[in-house]
């Protein structure tokens, strides 16, 4: 047995997915993977980064070569035109190959210049036959994408359980086969986040009965690094979902055979004493692995629940109860236990039901809160974004409760946020949405951690079928698999994520700044500098000025390109829009 279960991709990455297997062979029709032809029928395009073939972000200066190759019948010779487009949308380079006509395939590379950091575009076309480059997978037809990272080193980190960053999904990048190999290398590195989610539930491990989950707590169980601990990451243990012979039925409700979410959280268990007793064991398994394999971690993450919003059922008491049984547990099998929960997936409506579960002693049982930052509402068709999502107001109302309720410790990690294309397809993608998705993405986390969460997760690493755009990165393997993708290729709000990790891993939250109407901003403190994130909520560009202590300050937009700025009188005058400018000094 591995050291740790292999992990594996979310086959429900949250509440409101519904992921079956037997409709992904009529996916493939939706995905094609043909490259697209002229009007003739009969020349095809595609393209290649060379050396990044699976996932195409490079660091800072390293040569960026895209392999082209045209096949099938050229009736007469032809001209291939290939542009770089960056993320604002503008061409910043371009060129042209002659293709000569006949059968034979033809291959030729583009060499794109050094344009700084961020996101990028090669679209390419003949211009004989009309063929362009074909959409795979989540990726439009007509371009590739790649991204070039920042110059920019995150602070180094006292311990593991000081990163601010976490992220959803697994993927197989590193070996190009579906559950092959390690499923973190090498996105989580680029992308920057620690955390991870790491699944010990109860319906999984004893799904027919009592004690067949058997807890690993000699050492020689942990010979073998698991790939979180070769990775550097941190564990957010996941133990939420009981089994149905454990489960609390209402009279005449009892499923046969085994439960899945979400009715395995909808009922509290039988037996709290036996509840306690399990969440012992996986507390003391987590304990052991973390001496183990796990030095740079100081405690043991434990959400016990995940969107109970959508699920439970049961009583308040009962709810109270649980927090009870799984707090005892936990912290008997694991002493450097923090003991998260509930997990509510829609920011408000979870604020709203704690107003009422912490006066009657919930805070009592959590060393922390866990929470997603969805909120519900807008147009179909148009992302909303986290202000309008009423995101800010909804933190201060958990902070103030947690103030009120719970240890002046509690910690609060927000577990899981994105953005998806809400209502828009796959196949009716805009250069102008995957713009917005980048700008809003980084706005609502900026949020969560300026507004007081210690850790802030990430969804989802690369595209899904089932809900449309939620991936940091184009899937190019949907639908097969639509989980899991082995090969990648990095939208705007990768690079735009990649930015901001790498300025505030490690940074401490002042709090909000107060830079005008329309403007939203916090301050961090970045080892022995300052930072500040600033934008407009609107998206409309304003002129902000802002006190400095200095002469100069470095500029740092959403994709990592610094521009150092002369500040006279101490006071930075910078004119920002919807897109966050982060500012050093």
């Amino acid at each position: 047995m591995p050291a740790h279960p292999p992990a594996r991709p979310e086959s429900k990455p949250h509440a409101m997915t519904t992921l079956l297997a037997a409709v992904f062979p009529l996916l493939a029709t939706v995905f094609p993977y043909a490259s697209v032809a002229g009007a003739d029928g009969a020349a095809t395009l595609s393209a290649e980064f060379t050396a990044r073939e699976r996932y195409a972000v490079y660091p800072p200066g390293e040569a960026v070569r895209l392999h082209l190759k045209v096949a099938g019948h050229r009736e007469r010779a032809d001209t291939l035109t290939w542009t770089v487009c960056n993320f604002d949308g503008r061409d910043v380079e371009q060129g042209t190959l002659p293709v000569p006509a006949g059968d034979e395939p033809w291959e030729g590379e583009v060499q794109p210049r050094d344009h700084g950091p961020g996101y990028f575009e090669v679209h390419a076309r003949l211009d004989g036959c009309g063929a362009t480059l074909p959409r795979t997978g989540s990726r439009p037809a007509g371009f590739v994408s790649y991204g070039v990272l920042p110059s920019i080193e995150a602070i180094p980190l006292a311990c593991r359980d000081d990163s601010r960053f976490g992220v959803q999904g697994t993927n197989f990048i590193d070996t190009g086969e579906f559950m092959k190999g390690d499923p973190y290398a090498p996105l989580y590195r680029i992308l920057g986040v620690r955390w991870v989610n790491c699944p010990r539930k109860w319906f999984e491990l004893e799904p027919e009965r009592p004690g067949q989950y058997v807890p690993r707590l000699r050492p020689q169980d942990y010979t073998t690094p698991c790939w979180e601990s070769a990775n550097s990451l941190a564990l957010l243990t996941c133990t939420e979902g009981l089994p149905t012979w454990a489960i609390d039925w209402p009279p005449g409700t009892a499923p046969n055979g085994p439960v899945t979410s979400p009715l395995c959280q909808a009922y509290p268990p039988k037996d709290f004493r036996q509840y306690a007793d399990f969440m012992a064991k996986i507390g003391a398994e987590q304990a052991a692995m973390r001496a183990a394999q796990f030095p740079g971690l100081q405690h043991g993450h434990y959400q016990v629940h995940w969107e109970p919003d959508w699920h439970w059922k049961g009583t308040d008491e009962a709810f109270v109860k649980m927090y009870a049984s799984a707090y005892e547990g936990l912290h008997r099998g694991d002493p450097q236990a923090v003991v998260m929960g509930p997990g509510y997936g829609v920011l408000a409506t979870g604020v709203d039901k704690l107003e009422k579960l912490l006066p009657m002693g919930l805070g009592k049982y959590l060393d922390g809160i866990a929470t997603h930052a969805y909120y519900i509402g807008g147009a179909k068709g148009a992302m909303q974004s986290p202000e309008d999502g009423n995101m800010v107001q909804s933190l201060r109302r958990l902070r103030r409760l947690m103030r009120t309720y719970m240890r002046p410790d509690a910690r609060l990690f927000q577990t899981e946020w994105g953005v998806d294309y809400t209502g828009i397809s796959y196949a009716d993608l805009t250069p102008e949405i995957l713009r917005r998705q980048a700008a809003l993405v980084v706005r609502g986390h900026l949020i969560c951690l300026g507004e007081g969460a210690d850790v802030s997760f990430l969804f989802y690493t690369a595209d899904y079928a089932g809900e449309d755009g939620f991936g940091l990165c184009f899937n190019l393997t949907m639908p097969d698999p639509s989980f899991g993708a082995t090969h990648v290729s990095p939208k705007p709000v990768f690079m735009a994520a990649a930015t901001m990790t790498r300025l505030l891993e490690g940074a401490k939250t002042i709090g909000p700044l107060d830079l005008g109407a329309g403007v939203n901003a916090y301050a961090f403190r970045r080892a022995d500098r300052r930072l500040a994130a600033i934008w407009t909520a609107d998206g409309r560009t304003r002129r902000v000025k802002l006190p400095i202590a200095g002469r100069s300050a470095t500029v740092i937009d959403i994709m990592g390109a610094k521009t150092q700025m002369l500040t006279p009188a101490g006071v930075l005058s910078l004119d920002v829009d919807g897109n966050p400018h982060y500012v050093v000094w």
